[in-house]
């Protein structure tokens, strides 16, 4: 049964692995909205501000998520301020009906501040699909 038409809004958060989907992801995750939220991490911890993860093998889906209108205090140190992890805490590689499929995703007006890595990390296993990814006016400060 798929987790979907899941709202997180107006939070102030602390330390952790980000703004996260995933990783189990088996039955699906769609329709997410992340919007207005506010994030402040300590440099030097887990450092992501947007994290997307699966698992080899586990299949499901990712799509339909938008990070609208959030600030990250501090991110990118040392995870990536937007970090898509496939083979989260497993090995391995997937073929295309194994791989976990993540599409449309949006990024819109994200505000980075004190962030040292500008910049998305992409991990991409063999045979791992993802489409439709729409990146929007970014603010680094």
């Amino acid at each position: 049964m798929p987790s979907k038409n899941i709202t997180v809004r107006d939070n102030k958060l602390g330390t952790g692995m980000g703004l996260s989907v995933g990783s189990s992801v088996s039955g699906g995750v769609e329709d997410v909205l992340y919007t207005n939220n506010v994030m402040n991490e300590t440099a030097g911890q887990w450092g992501m501000g947007v994290h997307i993860k699966t698992r080899v093998s586990y299949g499901g889906y990712i799509r339909n998520v938008a990070y609208v209108d959030n600030v990250f205090e501090t991110a990118g140190v040392p995870g990536g301020a937007i970090h898509i992890e496939c083979g989260y805490q497993s090995g391995g590689t997937c073929n295309y009906t194994e791989c976990t499929e993540i599409r449309d995703i949006v990024f819109r007006n994200l505000s980075f501040q004190n962030s040292t890595c500008n910049c998305v990390c992409v991990c991409v296993l063999k045979g791992y699909m993802y489409a439709n990814v729409i990146v929007c006016v970014w603010v680094w400060v």
